[in-house]
């Protein structure tokens, strides 16, 4: 009895670990695309309306700058880069609203 329980939690273990490196495979390395860097930019231009920033004002010179370097990164094909940096940006403008609230 011991022996069956010890091996079905052994078993459970393997099947889960094996689950947990299945799943972490397909995730990384992240391969970013132009679709990706399009899809980001949209979104970045949309929370920049919706969030209101006045222009001229420090976090809205910081994005525009973060969206100009990322749409250059991603014109040259890098689109890791561009992608890291609008998801900066991003993040800048969900903290930015965030401490508006």
């Amino acid at each position: 009895m011991r022996r069956g329980c010890l091996l079905t939690i052994a078993v459970a273990a393997l099947l889960l670990a094996s689950a947990g490196m299945a799943q972490a495979q397909d995730v990384y390395p992240r391969v970013y695309t132009a679709e990706d860097c399009t899809e980001m930019m949209s979104q970045l231009d949309q929370s920049v309306a919706n969030t209101r920033l006045p222009p001229g004002t420090g976090i809205y010179n910081s994005v525009a700058a973060k969206r100009a370097r990322a749409e250059q990164a991603c014109a040259r094909g890098d689109f890791a880069t561009g992608a890291r940096t609008l998801r900066a940006a991003l993040d800048e403008i969900i903290t930015a609203r965030m401490s508006v609230q």
